[in-house]
């Protein structure tokens, strides 16, 4: 893809794309994928199937680096892997963000990475908050691979407080 050429040419993204296998001219069969996400109920999305048709099954460890500006984790772009039985709390973010929602993978072994279908990337965890990573597929990998940039609350932690 495209989009992911542009994230590798970034020196600290596209050493961490590299290590994990990925190349421009990466395949991957993403017939188990789509399957997957017909029996949990999300609507076929082409965009999201070309992405894992690139990124699937890809794992990247961010590179530790002196401009880090927060902790990160390894990346897991598999859906099955990260979200198998949370289509309700997806379907729960979605009317909470008005975006319709894919999982694509797994961040730091707590977060689900789901892409909206307004482009943007967020990661959501049952025990934390749903984080805006960036406004559009490229800058939100950028952001969890470089760990520079600024990660948003999109939606608070519920803790169990009623809000007015």
């Amino acid at each position: 893809m495209d989009e992911l050429a542009d994230l590798a040419a970034d020196a600290i993204a596209g050493r961490a794309l590299e290590a994990g296998g990925w190349s421009p001219s990466r395949q991957v069969d993403v017939g188990r994928f789509a399957d997957w996400y017909s029996a949990e109920g999300y609507p076929s999305n082409d965009a999201v199937m070309r992405l894992l048709g690139s990124i699937g099954n890809l794992l990247i460890v961010p590179p530790d680096h002196a401009g880090a500006q927060f902790g990160s984790g390894r990346i897991v772009f598999d859906p099955i892997l990260a979200s198998t039985g949370e289509r309700p709390r997806i379907a729960d973010r979605e009317a909470q963000l008005a975006d319709a929602l894919w999982p694509i993978g797994e961040w730091s072994d707590s977060y689900i990475l789901l892409l909206g279908a307004s482009g943007r990337l967020y990661a959501e965890s049952s025990e934390f908050d749903v984080l805006l990573l960036g406004e559009t597929l490229v800058d939100g990998l950028k952001t969890i691979i470089t760990r520079r940039g600024q990660i948003v609350v999109a939606v608070p932690a519920d803790d169990g407080t009623e809000r007015a």
